[in-house]
């Protein structure tokens, strides 16, 4: 779960980078589909599918966290940055 976690992390930064919305409704329904489709049991289709959607909206949170922590450190170094470059302080004297 953890190495899932990892990835759900990268694929974040990635759609960061790239633009585009962490949450992509119709590709969750497909692996849904799929994972059901595939399984062997013992569990059923519908065990499967709750699952594995608490798995996808877990990585999603972790996501959006990650890009939430990022936005706010770009943020507080943006503020850094203006403080230093209007001579109100120096670069060592500004801690977050």
């Amino acid at each position: 779960m953890n190495r899932r976690a990892r990835l759900a992390m990268k694929v974040g930064a990635l759609k960061q980078n790239a633009g585009l919305p962490c949450c992509d409704i119709e590709r969750e329904r497909d692996v849904l589909t799929r994972l059901q489709q595939a399984n062997g049991g013992p569990l059923d289709s519908r065990a499967i599918g709750k699952l594995f959607r608490r798995v996808i909206r877990e990585s999603r949170n972790l996501e959006a966290r990650m890009i939430t922590d990022r936005e706010q450190s770009t943020d507080g170094e943006a503020r850094r940055a203006t403080l230093v470059a209007a001579g109100s302080v120096n670069s060592s004297e500004v801690v977050w």
